[in-house]
């Protein structure tokens, strides 16, 4: 990892804040510093004067303070000093109150700021890079690893007032000792040159754990959503195993993180010691300087080597932490720049009718769909069959503009819907029920409404009984405000398949794509949720496709598309077509 890439990734990070609070919290803390130093300074002549009265041995004293204190018409005394001494600590502690709490609502807004922007980015991403994506990484960044940048904002930001007030307090050494400055430069060169070489080992070792953190929880989430086979087929100790033998890699790489610069530390702090220690014995035993002078200095080098320490731990941290902000930034900027794009502006008529002409698409150099042309009349009920993997979800996935076709195109109202119509506008007429149902852990309404404030109860009710639920739901002990559970655990297989349907049905969509929406019913359930959709589409002249290979639906059907594999060998990726 080089510099600049560590600065370039800085840069990121300080993007998340404005530049007034960049320069409101970085000025903050350095006036913080500069009063600290000062309190310091002004803590120099009481010690001296409490020691000795002579001129001779606060003559340095003197030559630093007496100019500052003729300015404002005082004179260098124990009580002038006294007064500063405690006007300096007041005044620090009010800017450090102030400047703490601006701080932390500043880092607060910057993880809100990362977890939606980093949010957004992943919900608006194509759909292909989203399929490919681990989903317990994703989330992991989201829920725990966004509140990283702002910690590491504020890390940084007391990084930079430490190299000022460094800067700060050399430069008054070099007024007061020369050789003090150097000895003290010295020292801080030879604590960032050991600092170098175990920064490499530091980072590798955060590499590792940040990369077994996030696989741990990638894999957990999915042990989660699969539980119920997983314990049904009695393999939970297996799946235990494997994360007590990933969970003691991440152990051995944290340990590494964690002595790396602790260690070091612990062996640098004692050889600081011991080399101030030599200085003064040089300064008082040969050099014999007297007392005074040397506790000016001493206390200004000593104060030097104290922040350059404090530096030499905090950049460890930013280090250590690299890999947190690193990946977070990584994402930010991967799915920003696979987000989803057409160039449609139109809006959506649903008017006449929707045609596909000549769609092939291939998934690389694996065709799965050629020269598919379909024509839907408005409020025509159509039914897709087929065998698995043939291309059935596909077909639906490009009439939801999640994928777009290799050659061809879709009209709806004779525009394109890929490069005229507005996508999002497309997708807000349209009903859609996946194979895979979800629920969120929250009551039936909220599942049906998605939070919308303007569908009222009425409109629940009235989606439920298109979708055959309000006969199971009116008898639940608090109705359309029962909790489902997590992922729906609380209803059944086609309970939780007739919820999503009414989710569907409840803002009146043009269009409604129901992918083996109903395997999981009954058959007179099914035969009823079927009269109902089709009775609720003639009567609100809606679009139906329906991907399903029940009889029920064929019947229903005004017309049916077949899909079967061909019978030439070569060719049996190519989808043959046929339509009743």
């Amino acid at each position: 990892m080089t510099t600049t890439s560590y600065l370039s990734e800085f840069r990121k990070l300080f993007s998340f804040v404005s530049a007034r609070k960049r320069t409101a919290i970085v000025f903050g803390l350095f006036l913080l510093s500069f009063v600290d130093m000062m309190g310091l300074a002004m803590l120099v002549p009481l010690l001296a004067l409490g020691t000795s009265r002579s001129a001779a041995s606060h003559k340095t004293l003197k030559v630093v303070f007496e100019p500052l204190l003729e300015r404002i018409g005082l004179t260098f005394s124990m009580e002038t000093a006294l007064a500063f001494f405690a006007v300096l600590i007041l005044l620090k502690s009010a800017i450090s109150v102030a400047l703490l709490a601006f701080s932390a609502s500043s880092v607060a807004a910057i993880a809100q700021k990362v977890r939606l922007r980093l949010a957004r980015s992943i919900l608006f991403v194509r759909w292909r890079y989203l399929v490919q994506a681990r989903v317990g990484t994703l989330t992991h960044l989201v829920s725990s690893e966004a509140s990283a940048l702002g910690e590491m904002f504020h890390s940084l930001a007391n990084l930079l007032a430490m190299v000022f007030q460094t800067s700060v307090y050399l430069i008054v050494a070099l007024f007061v000792s020369w050789p003090a400055a150097l000895f003290a430069l010295a020292l801080g060169v030879l604590m960032f040159s050991w600092f170098s070489a175990v920064m490499r080992l530091k980072a590798r070792a955060a590499l590792k754990q940040a990369q077994a953190v996030n696989s741990i929880a990638a894999n957990f989430s999915d042990v989660l959503t699969g539980m119920r086979p997983m314990r049904g087929m009695g393999r939970v100790n297996r799946l235990a195993e494997i994360f007590a033998r990933e969970s003691i890699e991440s152990g051995g790489s944290l340990k590494l993180k964690l002595v790396g610069g602790d260690l070091s530390a612990e062996i640098f702090e004692p050889v600081a010691a011991l080399a101030i220690a030599a200085w003064f014995y040089v300064v008082l035993v040969i050099w014999k300087t007297e007392f005074a002078s040397v506790l000016v200095i001493g206390l200004i080098l000593i104060r030097v080597i104290t922040v350059l320490f404090a530096m030499y731990k905090l950049a460890f941290r930013i280090i250590s932490e690299r890999q947190r902000y690193a990946t977070i930034l990584a994402v930010i900027a991967e799915t920003e720049a696979q987000r989803e794009t057409y160039g449609g502006h139109k809006s959506p008529r649903f008017q006449t009718s929707i045609n596909f002409r000549d769609i092939s698409f291939s998934y690389g150099q694996r065709p799965v769909l050629e020269n598919i042309n379909l024509f839907l009349p408005r409020g025509s009920i159509t039914a897709i069959a087929g065998p698995s993997g043939i291309g059935k979800s596909t077909l639906i996935d490009l009439l939801l503009g999640l994928q777009q076709p290799t050659h061809g195109t879709i009209l709806a109202d004779d525009m394109c819907l890929y490069t005229e119509i507005d996508m999002q506008a497309w997708r807000t007429q349209i009903g859609y029920v996946p194979q895979e149902q979800f629920l969120f852990n929250d009551s039936i309404r909220s599942n049906v409404t998605l939070g919308d404030d303007g569908i009222s109860d009425a409109d629940v009710v009235e989606a439920l009984r298109v979708a055959a639920a309000f006969e199971f739901v009116e008898l639940l002990s608090s109705g359309i405000h029962t909790n489902v559970g997590e992922r729906g655990s609380g209803l059944s297989g086609g309970q939780r398949q007739r919820i999503c349907i009414a989710r569907s049905l409840v803002h009146r969509p043009r269009l409604l794509i129901l992918d083996e929406a109903t395997t999981a019913l009954d058959p007179a359930t099914e035969a009823k949720v079927c009269h109902n959709i089709v009775s609720h589409a003639r009567r609100m002249d809606m679009w139906v496709v329906v991907v399903s290979h029940q009889p029920a639906w064929i019947e229903m059907a005004d017309q049916v598309l077949r899909f079967s594999q061909p019978k030439t060998p070569a060719r049996e990726t190519q989808t043959a077509l046929a339509l009743q």
